[in-house]
This record gives structure tokens, C-alpha cells and sequence, in this order.
């Protein structure tokens, strides 16, 4: 695998749906990969710390890009939001069944 960081990624020999798994812990909501790119991949991904969903700005406060912007500028790819069905699992109830000894 690699390096992660809190604004930094170095990977190698892993699938663009492993980076999208990634990716998603990084910007804390689901991300898909809908490159179609198959095989491994090799990349370092370097970005402002304080990147959010809420950004609307390239640039954090200190000049650095966003989390957005890099995965376009430093991978070519980009992360865009989209209304989508995501199947999930609820347990809204667990009763403990009694076992005999």
C-alpha cells in the first residue's frame, strides 16, 4: 500500500477503487470509481489538511489546494457529487437469546 496522512497519500499497486475507498475516508462521504481504469495504480496525492466538502474555494487558507483540487491537478481525476442509490445495512434492534450451560 503506502503512506496516509492527514494531507498526504502515497500509494502503490492498488486499484482506483481501493483510492476511492480512501478518498472517502479523507472527504468523510461515499466515493465511487467510475474510471473504468483497471490493473494498479501508482501515485502520491499531496493536500491542504483543512480540505472539506464545504470548500467551494481552490485554495484553503494558506494557500494550499483542496483536497478537490489536487485529486484533478496531481491525478487527473475528479471528485464530483452526485445523487446516487447506496444499498446499507440497519439493525434497529438486537435482543440477546438467552443459551443454557
Amino acid at each position: 500500500m503506502g503512506t496516509v496522512g492527514i494531507d498526504h497519500v502515497e500509494a502503490q499497486g492498488i486499484t482506483v477503487a481501493n483510492l476511492a475507498d480512501i478518498l472517502a475516508r479523507i472527504v468523510n462521504r461515499p466515493v465511487s470509481d467510475m474510471t473504468a481504469i483497471a490493473g494498479p495504480v501508482r501515485f502520491t496525492l499531496d493536500w491542504a489538511p483543512e480540505s472539506s466538502p464545504q470548500d467551494e474555494l481552490d485554495l484553503d487558507t494558506t494557500g494550499r489546494a483542496t483536497i478537490f483540487t489536487a485529486v484533478r491537478e496531481q491525478l487527473g481525476l475528479k471528485l464530483e457529487s452526485r445523487k446516487q442509490v447506496i444499498e446499507f445495512l440497519v439493525i434497529d434492534h438486537v435482543e440477546k437469546t438467552p443459551t443454557q450451560d
